[in-house]
């Protein structure tokens, strides 16, 4: 059984690399997509703005609904089956 600072660790891990690809993402649509609108100048500091904008509510949901999830999953998982190695996709031991 994993302690829990592990478990922490991976879920906060998991939620910064989630937060971050989305966000640089969608920022990067929004700026690149937005070339229509005449010249625009300064697109780093524009996907940088808006990357900062995206993760303050990406994070905010992921930390708070998909961590909940997560662990109530991995709760069930403990709670009600057996330990196999087909249900852990990382844990496998």
């Amino acid at each position: 059984m994993e302690n829990a600072t592990g478990l922490i660790i991976r879920k906060l891990t998991a939620t910064f690399v989630v937060t971050a690809v989305a966000s640089i993402m969608l920022a990067a649509y929004h700026v690149l997509g937005d070339r229509g609108s005449g010249v625009q100048y300064h697109f780093g500091t524009q996907l940088m703005e808006w990357s900062f904008i995206y993760a303050m509510y990406i994070g905010a949901i992921v930390l708070i609904y998909g961590n909940a999830v997560s662990i109530g999953i991995t709760w069930a998982r403990n709670k009600w089956f057996e330990r196999q190695a087909w249900l852990a996709v990382g844990e496998v031991r």
